[in-house]
């Protein structure tokens, strides 16, 4: 990677990878508000936090990475 793109600010949905899943509630595209990284022993975990703009409703999906 080149110095001009070491400081790139990349939004959490392409961080992410996937398509965002549909609202249980409104059935709205949610939008990911958070990743958070558990790391252990056994390797290491992400938690993505989805959130709906329309209904404020919150879903969280875990992520299993690659092992230690």
């Amino acid at each position: 990677m080149s110095f001009l793109h070491q400081d790139k600010i990349i939004p959490p949905d392409e961080e992410a990878g996937e398509k965002a899943p549909a609202c249980p509630r409104c059935k709205q595209e949610m939008w990911l508000v958070v990743i958070t990284k558990n790391t252990s022993d056994e390797g290491t975990d992400d938690w993505l936090t989805y959130e709906c703009k329309k209904c404020g409703d919150v879903v969280e999906v875990e992520r299993p990475g690659s092992p230690a």
